[in-house]
């Protein structure tokens, strides 16, 4: 009984240390462009609004670069319409949906195509 208690107080000091470090273990999450952030797998998504249009942007999670994009598109969703624009790169690595205004309630779904024109990334936004 007492070999059992032993291994659960140092399985529960382990753990206790190691949470720190398990929380950074990812890249920064952060809004880098003012917008909201979602991660996907390997990838964060920042889904920026606009005054007229909305704008994503996409990085490698572990080292924050921005990852080559081909082009995608935004689908919003608000009291049962769908609305989908086409995403285009617009030269600064970052995608964008012209004539987009995007307002609270509403949701918005992004389907990203990579550079390399096979791979794709989808995040679900809702607008606060």
């Amino acid at each position: 009984m007492k070999t059992h208690f032993g291994l659960s107080v140092f399985a529960a000091a382990c753990v206790t240390l190691m949470a720190p470090a398990l929380s950074y273990a990812h890249g920064n999450h952060d809004a880098m462009h003012g917008g909201i952030v979602k991660s996907v797998g390997e990838s964060i998504v920042e889904l920026v609004a606009g005054a007229q249009d909305a704008r994503v942007h996409l990085r490698d999670e572990e080292e924050g670069k921005p990852l080559g994009v081909s082009g995608g598109k935004l689908i919003v969703l608000r009291d049962g319409t769908r609305a989908e624009t086409a995403l285009t790169p617009d030269g600064s690595g970052a995608l964008v949906a012209k004539g987009v205004k995007l307002v609270p309630g509403m949701r918005v779904s992004v389907q990203i195509i990579l550079a390399d024109g096979q791979s794709r990334v989808a995040a679900n936004f809702a607008i606060p």
